[in-house]
């Protein structure tokens, strides 16, 4: 009888140690993933065929037939439709050091109409990246503090150094919930995305 129960308990304690390990080895990650071969994929190759959507302060003059830099469908509320979800554009760009690290690659995803606008940043620190949803809200709450949670996320870069003049290459899926005071958001998206690095 010791026996049979010393077999059950070590049974028990090796499956909990097995589940712990799984859980430990599925940590999230915010390294990039590098594929030289992205700008050659079919993704990619459609947005050729796509108009650009432009932001409401950028000027289309010659650029109205400028080709589309993102495919991603980014829902940040649960009634939005899967076409207001893909209006988006991809901007990219060198900080200076006015939005945090000089050197640091900042790819903007999202939209802006005037009166403000939505969509997500990824800043990107040597292979080390972050994702920042963000909503403009025309008076926001100061004492209304958000709180982000990864569920999961995953980074795909043609190369991993960037300058100014460069193309860049990408692939992008995540989920991130958002605590606020008054709400829960869910924040996904999903998608490829190219720009010239400003």
């Amino acid at each position: 009888m010791k026996y049979r129960i010393m077999k059950i308990m070590a049974s028990s304690f090796f499956l909990l140690f097995l589940c712990y390990c799984t859980m430990k080895d599925k940590q999230l990650s915010n390294i990039v993933i590098v594929d030289k071969t992205l700008k050659e994929n079919l993704q990619i190759k459609k947005l050729n065929n796509q108009r650009e959507v432009f932001n409401f302060n950028e000027k289309m003059n010659n650029d109205t037939l400028r080709k589309k830099t993102s495919s991603v469908i980014y829902k940040s509320y649960k009634d939005e439709s899967l076409e207001s979800s893909k209006m988006n554009n991809c901007r990219s760009m060198i900080d200076d050091g006015f939005f945090g690290q000089k050197g640091n690659l900042i790819i903007k995803i999202g939209l802006f109409n005037g009166i403000g606008g939505s969509g997500f940043n990824v800043l990107l620190n040597k292979n080390i990246y972050t994702i920042k949803p963000y909503l403009s809200e025309c008076s926001p709450d100061p004492k209304n503090k958000k709180t982000y949670k990864t569920i999961y996320q995953e980074l795909v870069l043609d190369k991993l150094k960037y300058k100014s003049g460069d193309s860049l290459f990408g692939k992008i899926k995540f989920k991130i919930i958002e605590q606020n005071m008054y709400e829960k958001k869910e924040h996904i998206a999903e998608g490829y995305f190219r720009s010239l690095v400003e």
